[in-house]
């Protein structure tokens, strides 16, 4: 019996006794488990460059957000310029319309004018101005003289700009024209032609 008690009973193959260290590899890493150090997969590059594009889409993505609203708020800008339009036709034609009746329709006008004015939009075209191709559309010209010439007559339909110059729409106006500065450019270039041709005659 004593001979069997100092018996002890053999380790089992591939244990390791208690207290013992972890049996390690060549490279002294434990031979269990995911080695340390570095993580597998892609390179940080990979990742930085997703990164960037990922951000580069969101600013995108932002970008065409903000033109199809802006386009939106255009065309609902539009369409109140042309009620605003209509309204200014009928009130033309309720002068003699009963006062009370008169500021309503007053009042309906600067309501719309401050909806306009609450988007951004900006009215402009006035008599006296210089004109302005980008801002202004000539449909018509009264004589003038040398000193108004090229300057505003009268306005026949307001414009309205929006933030950051962009035109919503021109302003329609009649500009001066001097007349004798017309006429005389048509005799020089008259002249002009006429020395052309005899020079070929020659």
């Amino acid at each position: 019996m004593k001979e069997q008690e100092k018996t002890q009973e053999a380790p089992k193959a591939g244990s390791v006794p208690e207290g013992s260290a972890s049996p390690r590899n060549e490279q002294g890493q434990e031979a269990k488990g995911e080695p340390k150090g570095e993580p597998k997969g892609e390179p940080k590059e990979t990742f930085i460059r997703l990164a960037a594009d990922f951000e580069n889409y969101k600013k995108r993505t932002q970008k065409e957000f903000s033109e199809q609203r802006a386009f939106g708020k255009r065309e609902i800008l539009e369409k109140l310029l042309s009620l605003s339009d209509t309204f200014e036709l009928g009130l033309a034609s309720a002068k003699d319309a009963k006062p009370e009746v008169l500021r309503g329709l007053l009042m309906i006008k600067g309501q719309l004018a401050e909806i306009l004015k609450s988007e951004g939009a900006v009215k402009f075209g006035e008599a006296g101005e210089n004109f302005d191709p980008f801002r202004h559309e000539a449909i018509e010209f009264a004589e003038g003289s040398a000193q108004n010439d090229g300057k505003i007559e009268a306005v026949i339909q307001c414009g309205y700009s929006l933030p950051g110059g962009k035109i919503l729409r021109h302003a329609t106006v009649r500009v001066f024209k001097d007349g004798n500065n017309t006429q005389n450019r048509s005799e020089d270039s008259g002249i002009k032609k006429e020395d052309n041709e005899g020079d070929g005659e020659e």
